[in-house]
């Protein structure tokens, strides 16, 4: 068992206690780590070990106190959670993967997978800013981001025992009433998360055999997963182990399960700082990667507020058994295709995929003066599509449109039979029917499996297709944004003061390609952030009407097409009743847009939502737009269409 920060090995005595006095877990004998922590030492010769410090004493104990047994279980507390991720890790960087095998799960009480913001200035105070174990309990920290990566990809998601991969089931709970470490910090990108009763403490305080973290942990305990033990073999212990432990006494773990095999168990809790992974060795040659970061034309620079979502893309990406076709949505501007390139350059090889594809869906393009380009094919033809897949992936096929459709599917089915699984991404899918149009082709013909597609459209796909897995995405957040726009400020030397980056950020809300454009705006014509703010704002003015034309006519037309002009007209007229800061209620929404009938109404609104049209609010309660599309829409008008 391994506690937490500012903690030790008495904080198990509670589930001890009750694993003791359980007849089914007769099986089991806790083992308690301890680690040096606290608040500062006061010794000058003694410091607090780093976690990576703290993993490798982990890698000891197991191998000398928990030596005879050959089955453990990782149960951590806190901190505990990331000693164990870094354990893992780096035993896995080692080459050391088949020595995990006799771990069988690991479990993790209120983890701070994604770091703790609570009292952050004080703890930096009381801890000293220097405190190993501190640092890493903080939002984002690049070493626990690296080592949860290595973890998803080669323990959560690994099918084999390998030098460099072991498959471990990891169970993940939060505390129902935890503040130190909220639910969303210790669920985190891991699949298999819960909740628990209690706070960052009682959650380990069962007083009876009825407290749900017991009883959760008795049934993780006794349906233990034994499958890998024939393939390590060379891992259980010797005969003289064995007979020891058959000797029938408690004390010297002399239980029997599961064909006489000893179980022991490992709790370990707390909350523990972590170094960097060691640097995993990299995978076998890749074959035919293709320069698809070109063909992706990202501007590559510092990121700001994707990490999260980036790791939650890779593990989809890392799923071997689902996640086929992964779908990134949310409105124009909104920084779809970074996200998802950063997902690719990062998960993409590490995922296994040989080879990759990245097309583009959209043919005009959004200069950095506000103008915009059109590139000699404007529309989407999707047999010329497939024929860029094609080639882009190197397939023995013929390249010729007319039977492209037929002879992709084949060439993707060798490589799947040849063990060569593909990554596809389709960028900018604009519309509704072109989503439409390649989920019906990729469920047709069975382009997924192994082989996986990655979406961005500003049209939900998840209704769609039952292979699509949604990731939202729709700028960042404020803090992100302001570190964005005073880092764009600084590179281009435009010395803007906070409550200018504040404007830029309410002009863009958030949304990179606005931030960026407003910035770049700023620095060719040498104008304040106010009279840039003036021109995206008017439709009259000809960069503003650019600027907005290409965000939002296509998701117009598509409206229209859908509901018709005049239901279009009257539902998006609303919002030119009031100020762009305005939101609407349900019930205001539907009166004022003067759409008799309900179910007319709210199949435009839902469409309207799913093409980032209009923004629902407060779990759907109320609803506005973006300031941009609603001077698009309204200009000087201040009353609602008829």
């Amino acid at each position: 068992m391994v506690h937490g920060i500012r903690s030790g090995p008495t904080v198990w005595d509670p589930l001890c206690h009750l694993i003791e006095q359980d007849e089914s877990l007769a099986f089991v004998k806790p083992l308690r780590f301890e680690y040096a922590t606290g608040l500062r030492r006061v010794h000058p010769l003694r410091v607090f070990p780093t976690i990576d410090t703290v993993a490798d004493s982990l890698k000891e104990y197991l191998e000398t106190e928990a030596g005879e047994f050959s089955r453990l279980i990782l149960v951590t507390h806190s901190q505990g959670g990331l000693v164990a991720q870094r354990l893992l890790a780096r035993s896995l960087g080692d080459g050391a993967g088949h020595r995990l095998a006799r771990i069988r799960r690991l479990i993790m009480l209120a983890c701070p997978n994604e770091g703790s913001e609570i009292l952050l200035s004080l703890r930096r105070f009381t801890f000293g800013g220097r405190h190993p174990q501190e640092r890493e309990l903080r939002p984002l920290n690049e070493q626990v981001t690296a080592t949860r990566r290595v973890v998803l990809r080669d323990i959560v998601y690994a099918s084999t025992v390998s030098e460099r991969t072991c498959p471990i089931p990891v169970s993940v709970y939060a505390g129902e009433s935890d503040k130190v470490v909220p639910v969303a910090a210790v669920r985190s990108v891991f699949p298999e998360a819960a909740a628990l009763p209690g706070d960052h403490s009682t959650i380990l305080k069962a007083r009876n055999a009825d407290h749900r973290t017991f009883t959760t942990l008795r049934r993780l305990f006794v349906t233990v997963d034994d499958s890998r033990l024939r393939e390590v073999s060379q891992l259980t212990p010797d005969p003289a182990h064995n007979a020891d432990e058959s000797s029938g006494s408690r004390g010297s773990v002399a239980n029997t399960f599961n064909g006489g095999q000893a179980f022991g168990l490992l709790i370990q809790g707390g909350t523990v700082n972590v170094s960097p992974p060691a640097s995993p060795s990299p995978p076998a040659p890749l074959k035919d990667l293709g320069d698809w970061k070109r063909d992706a034309a990202v501007n590559v620079g510092r990121l700001f507020g994707i990490t999260e979502a980036v790791e939650q893309l890779g593990g989809q990406l890392a799923n071997p058994d689902g996640d086929w076709v992964i779908s990134v949505f949310g409105s124009g501007g909104a920084g779809k295709t970074t996200l998802a390139y950063h997902a690719v350059s990062t998960w993409g090889e590490r995922a296994g995929f040989e080879r990759i594809a990245w097309v583009s869906a959209k043919f005009v393009h959004l200069r950095q003066d506000g103008t915009v380009e059109e590139r000699e094919r404007r529309r989407l033809d999707w047999r010329e599509l497939l024929v860029d897949i094609a080639e882009r992936l190197r397939l023995e096929v013929s390249l010729n449109p007319a039977v492209i459709e037929d002879e992709l599917p084949q060439g993707l089915r060798r490589l799947a039979l040849a063990g060569h699984p593909c990554l596809i991404i389709i960028d900018n899918l604009e519309t509704v029917p072109e989503a439409e149009l390649v989920l019906r082709y990729i469920e047709e013909r069975g382009i997924v499996r192994p082989h996986k597609v990655v979406l961005t459209t500003r049209k939900s796909a998840e209704p769609l297709s039952d292979l699509v897995r949604q990731k939202a995405w729709d700028g960042l957040d404020e803090i992100s944004a302001q570190d964005l726009v005073g880092y764009l400020a600084q590179a281009r030397g435009l010395d803007l003061g906070p409550e200018d980056i504040d404007r830029v950020v309410r002009l863009g809300e958030s949304k990179p390609l606005l931030l960026e454009l407003t910035i770049s705006l700023a620095t060719r014509w040498r104008r304040p952030v106010n009279e840039i703010e003036s021109r995206l704002r008017s439709r009259a003015d000809d960069i503003g009407n650019s600027v907005q034309s290409y965000l939002y006519e296509a998701l117009l037309a598509d409206l229209r097409k859908e509901v018709g002009d005049k239901v279009e007209a009257n539902l998006m007229s609303v919002f030119c009743c009031r100020s762009s800061d305005h939101s609407f209620s349900d019930e205001d929404f539907e009166r004022l847009s003067l759409i008799k009938d309900r179910e007319t109404f709210l199949h435009a609104r839902s469409l309207a939502c799913d093409l980032s049209l209009v923004r629902p609010l407060q779990g759907n309660r109320q609803f506005t737009v973006h300031p941009t599309l609603r001077e698009y829409i309204c200009g000087d008008s201040t009353t609602p269409a008829t």
